[in-house]
């Protein structure tokens, strides 16, 4: 029998002029692969065990938290994270959640969603029952000028007025996992100064 660990084949592959944007791509298919067979590979550990749909006992556990945090990555690599306030969040699917983008002094995630679609949004418990649930899949943003803006607005409340956009996402697969070291807080409310964020000019980081 061959070794095959004992080959050693030169390949010279000829690459297109587009090759970084394909490169990018497949690169972040592969990442997607690697993520999902860990995960798998990882049932009962902490990682969790990726599902397809929102069961009823995950829309129960969303609709009890007060903040979300979502992540999104540009076309060049570009990473943002941003924490919202749940109560713009809604289920309105078994694999589609959507939140409404609030004024703010950036508009990151939406830039992004129209150059890469991929973000994740998580969820955790700050009560005593531990747990974090993160939502991976394909973001859209829908604004005013958009066709289903209308059918869209109106699973919410009367505050869409006010916003920038909605953001939908289609949920490919649900990670769960313990979140035992998150800690414990308590909920006081919402800021009463939101409106001021989005009259503060945007000085960078």
């Amino acid at each position: 029998m061959v070794d095959l660990r004992r080959l050693r084949i030169p390949v010279t592959v000829s690459l297109p002029e587009q090759s970084d944007c394909v490169l990018k791509e497949l690169g972040s298919a592969a990442h997607d692969h690697r993520v999902a067979a860990v995960e798998r590979a990882e049932k009962g550990g902490t990682v969790g065990e990726p599902e397809g749909a929102l069961s009823s006992e995950l829309r129960e556990f969303l609709s009890r938290q007060k903040i979300f945090f979502t992540a999104s990555v540009s076309g060049d690599g570009e990473l943002n994270l941003s924490p919202k306030q749940a109560d713009a969040f809604r289920v309105l699917g078994e694999d589609l959640v959507g939140y409404l983008d609030l004024p703010g002094r950036r508009a990151e995630t939406s830039r992004h969603l129209r150059e890469r679609r991929r973000m994740v949004i998580m969820f955790c418990s700050f009560e005593e029952d531990p747990l974090i649930v993160r939502l991976f899949g394909r973001g859209q943003v829908v604004t005013r000028d958009d066709l289903e803006w209308e059918s869209t607005r109106s699973q919410f409340d009367q505050e869409a007025n006010d916003c920038r956009g909605i953001i939908l996402l289609r949920v490919e697969h649900v990670q769960r996992s313990r979140g035992a070291r998150v800690p414990m807080f308590d909920y006081r409310g919402l800021r009463t100064s939101r409106a001021s964020d989005a009259e503060t000019s945007d000085r960078g980081v």
